[in-house]
């Protein structure tokens, strides 16, 4: 393995000091740690006062500093190494989750070219059925003018005939039956309604066209933006825990926002205590709202939302239809919901900021550090009942394990020092993140007019029959 090493300069310089050394090696036998250089019994005299060991001793101390280094170097490595691996896993799942939703996205433009084909196929349909009631309409008029130009020709021979009578008697006898007035009669068609409906229809899918071409014109995926905790304080929220949720070993403090695992407090049964390792917040949460959780766990925790029917005993959050939960471990993050993990990639950090906006089925988990956040996972699903903030720990009582704690509060604006402790500020009034929220309300807009277009539509298409009836 010292091939490689033959040629450089550092290697020439260990042999040469290796063949410098030869003829002295029996008598440098001692190093002088002032002065860094080893000494002979000789010339030890000149280093009088000097902290002098032998080379021996020396040599034990340098290797057990090299030993450290190594073992620093190892763990540098290894934590390379950790990285390397998180970001290569980090890129297949950005690899799965584009195929994903290009998947998705695919399924959805093909619902919608399935609906404008069903849409087209009924309104050929209904036009071709249109066509028929006309036809029958025109050939009922057509016949009804057959009759009356009939009519008309044989009285007119009739007045022929009588005009050319030469005998006055005959005329004036047979004039009678034809004295009935006679008057000009217009068409009684009118082809303008027969061609109305039809042009109708024209005008009523050009307008759903144009409309349509709108819709994909507002259309644009938004970019990720960058998003401070400020973006979030302003809907900071109060949360107090229900000391009547808590589990048995669940020790609560500072106002029931401060939650301690502690082995020597019991609470006694109560119908609606939970028998796992955990507790709920007392009220339900606002419509839009948010709040932070800083965690110090030797296991793990989850922080969840829930439902307030949720089963008391059996399963833990995230493992039920009833709760979403983020799991918090040392090293990483996990999503649960009904049982099914959902591996989050994102900075570890001890305080996790938490958004819900339930009339808009969002919840989000961010990983928090100082005023910078980062999303590690979002839920869009369609809340049905008010939701409660939950907290889960796995119970260790070992003896020699110390109270964990697990504390819920709001952030504080920039500039001020957060007390983890502080009163919980109200929610401020408005729209949730008016920088990321914007572009999902104008496709929601742009989808309200599209639909309000089909429905225009679809009511032109009914009253189609009518006016041609």
């Amino acid at each position: 393995m010292w091939q490689c090493y033959r040629n450089t300069s550092w290697w020439r310089l260990l042999t040469n000091s290796r063949k410098s050394l030869l003829s002295t090696q029996q008598l440098m036998e001692l190093f002088c740690r002032t002065d860094q250089h080893l000494i002979c019994s000789v010339c030890v005299d000149q280093h009088k006062g000097h902290d002098t060991v032998s080379s021996a001793a020396e040599r034990k101390q340098r290797q057990t500093q090299l030993e450290a280094k190594k073992s620093l170097l190892l763990q540098s490595l290894q934590n390379k190494e950790k990285d390397l691996k998180k970001l290569q896993q980090t890129a297949q799942d950005i690899t799965c989750t584009a195929k994903k939703v290009i998947k998705e996205s695919g399924d959805m433009f093909t619902e919608m070219i399935l609906l404008l084909k069903e849409r087209r196929s009924e309104i050929e349909k209904q036009i071709q059925s249109d066509q028929e009631i006309k036809l029958n309409q025109v050939q009922t008029f057509q016949d009804q003018l057959q009759k009356d130009i009939s009519e008309l020709k044989s009285t007119i021979s009739q007045l022929d005939i009588l005009s050319l009578t030469p005998d006055h008697n005959q005329f004036i006898l047979c004039y009678p039956p034809l004295s009935t007035d006679v008057k000009v009669t217009e068409s009684r068609v009118n082809i303008q309604d027969l061609k109305e409906d039809f042009e109708y229809m024209t005008r009523a899918l050009s307008a759903l066209k144009d409309k349509l071409q709108l819709t994909l014109k507002e259309f644009k995926l938004l970019e990720p933006e960058e998003i401070t905790r400020e973006d979030f304080i302003r809907y900071a929220c109060d949360i107090t825990l229900d000391q009547n949720t808590a589990q048995r070993y669940i020790s609560l403090s500072d106002g029931n926002k401060k939650v301690t695992v502690d082995k020597n407090h019991i609470y006694t049964n109560l119908q609606g205590r939970f028998q796992n390792c955990k507790v709920m917040s007392k009220e339900s949460l606002p419509g839009r709202c948010y709040w932070e959780v800083e965690w110090s766990v030797k296991l793990w925790v989850r922080i969840a939302v829930l439902y307030k029917d949720i089963h008391r005993q059996g399963s833990g959050f995230g493992n039920n239809d009833t709760s979403w939960a983020l799991r918090c471990e040392k090293s990483k993050f996990s999503f649960w919901f009904n049982g099914v993990e959902t591996r989050v990639s994102g900075p570890v950090s001890s305080r996790i900021g938490v958004y819900l906006d339930h009339s808009e089925g969002v919840l989000s988990f961010y990983s928090v550090k100082d005023q910078s956040m980062s999303l590690l996972h979002k839920v869009k699903t369609n809340f049905t009942q008010p939701l409660f903030a939950g907290f889960l720990k796995k119970l260790g009582l070992d003896s020699a394990e110390k109270p964990v704690q697990l504390e819920v509060y709001s952030g504080q604006p920039q500039g001020q020092q957060i007390n983890l402790q502080c009163v919980f500020p109200l929610p401020a009034h408005g729209s949730i993140m008016d920088r990321t929220a914007a572009g999902m309300k104008r496709r929601k807009s742009a989808v309200q007019r599209s639909q309000r277009g089909h429905q225009g539509e679809r009511a032109a298409h009914r009253e189609a029959p009518v006016r041609g009836n």
